[in-house]
């Protein structure tokens, strides 16, 4: 296995009328781990966003989102499955 790169990762909205009239916080990290003597790298991502009254968060105005995948790379060509 390769070395892990870790990507750390906020984003901030304030308060406007068009995104349910509260601040919104997006926190995440982003994880990728290449497999030696392959095309491949292993993904990983976790993120968690607050703010209360958002159409897209739950009762209490936050949420986690993740994913797992896979990456693979030949040539010029980059390709993925999450």
């Amino acid at each position: 296995m390769g070395s892990v790169e870790v990507k750390f990762g906020i984003n901030y909205v304030p308060k406007r009328k068009a995104i349910g009239d509260a601040d919104k916080l997006y926190t995440y990290i982003d994880l990728a781990l290449p497999v030696d003597v392959t095309p491949f790298t292993l993904k990983g991502h976790v993120g968690h966003t607050t703010g209360k009254d958002s159409i897209d968060s739950g009762p209490q105005g936050r949420y986690l989102d993740y994913s797992v995948g896979a990456g693979l790379s030949w040539g010029m060509l980059t390709s993925g499955l999450s």
